[in-house]
């Protein structure tokens, strides 16, 4: 579409409140709402949809759409991106086809794109306003970090009338089941999607989170070893279809680590660093693993990279601040466990300050520390 109808979707959503509503997707929060709740939008979006993108995608994918008509759009969303609202998880889309519309010109943001996992980090796909990306649905991708400026898209799902999705269907049913806590209905939902289909990576990882997420657990809080070999054999074979999954490679080194298997969970967290460098929380359960086997240097690393994806992260800077004061660099490690009671400011975080300032001979100010230390 052209610039200056790009700019009227833009201004008449923000009209119909599009500023007023966030909601979560993975680990971040989004700005936006949904198209069916903004009249106006929606009506422009219908109209846009039968004389513009249905004859497209028809035009496009023609070994699996039959016509224009048998097309439907669903989960239809203008979404904005800032800098305390930078990003979307990696993940799948819930329909056949998907698509997304760059609403706003290059030039009022910095970062920004998209990033399909299999295409790897340094190939993002960026869109001049107006521009638009239509794909499989189960492509794994996400939007890239937006570090300045604003950057409104508009994203929908698109399924076919005419084409049943068994395995699709039986993956969400099993995905909700699980949600509900029926883990013995959710694996038998799984195991069904797979025979229709044994190539569905998806439902291999969501069948391996319905045994190990189900798990009671041994007495120290693990998984208990029967079910662990279970999921991983599960994950290692989702692996095996798509080795570029850094979810996979991820929840992988979650469960090698629970077991103690610890060489294997760093081997698996590298790949998935490999991947997608992005994650905060990858990058912290990386950097534990490296600290516990003394390789400070990849310790102090990962944790930077962590802080770097979530700049308010305490824990990632509590241990960065352990880790540079005990290789005796107690100046470079005042500020990690400043912040670190900044963004989370518990007891033992607290402490953590007070000794640095004890060892550097600055009595007034550890005395004060653990004040707050003992207050909470």
């Amino acid at each position: 579409i052209d610039a200056e109808e790009a700019e009227h979707v833009v201004a008449t959503s923000i009209e119909e409140g599009i500023h007023s509503n966030e909601y979560t997707s993975g680990k971040y929060k989004l700005g936006g709402d949904w198209v069916k709740k903004m009249p106006r939008s929606l009506a422009w979006f219908n109209q846009r949809l039968e004389h513009t993108i249905f004859p497209t995608i028809a035009a496009l994918f023609p070994e699996i759409v039959s016509g224009p008509s048998v097309l439907r759009a669903h989960s239809v969303a203008i979404l904005k991106y800032n800098a305390s609202h930078p990003r979307t998880d990696v993940h799948v889309d819930d329909g056949v086809l998907a698509m997304t519309l760059a609403l706003s010109p290059r030039a009022n943001y910095s970062g920004g794109g998209t990033f399909f996992e299999h295409m790897g980090a340094d190939n993002l796909v960026e869109m001049e306003q107006g521009q638009c990306t239509f794909r499989p649905g189960s492509v794994r991708h996400g939007g890239n970090k937006v570090t300045a400026g604003e950057r409104y898209i508009l994203g929908a799902f698109l399924l076919i009338s005419d084409r049943v999705e068994h395995v699709r269907r039986l993956n969400n049913q099993g995905r909700e089941a699980r949600n509900q806590g029926d883990l013995t209905q959710a694996r038998r939902l799984f195991k069904w999607a797979l025979k229709l289909n044994p190539k569905c990576a998806t439902c291999l990882k969501n069948w391996a989170e319905s045994i190990y997420g189900g798990a009671m657990g041994d007495s120290d809080g693990s998984v208990p070893p029967k079910l662990a070999e279970a999921a991983i054999d599960k994950l290692k074979r989702a692996l095996d279809l798509l080795p570029q999954d850094s979810d996979a490679w991820y929840s992988l080194g979650v469960l090698l680590s629970d077991q103690g298997r610890k060489d294997e969970a760093v081997a698996a967290y590298t790949r998935s660093v490999t991947i997608n460098a992005d994650d905060h929380e990858l990058c912290y359960n990386l950097a534990v693993l490296l600290g516990d086997k003394g390789d400070t240097a990849q310790e102090v690393l990962m944790l930077r990279k962590a802080i770097a994806a979530k700049p308010d992260f305490g824990c990632a800077w509590a241990n960065l601040g352990v880790a540079l004061a005990s290789g005796g660099d107690m100046d470079a490690a005042e500020e990690p466990f400043r912040n670190a009671v900044s963004f989370e400011p518990t007891a033992r975080n607290w402490v953590n300050l007070a000794r640095l300032h004890a060892a550097k001979g600055q009595s007034a100010l550890a005395n004060d520390a653990m004040g707050k230390a003992k207050s909470l």
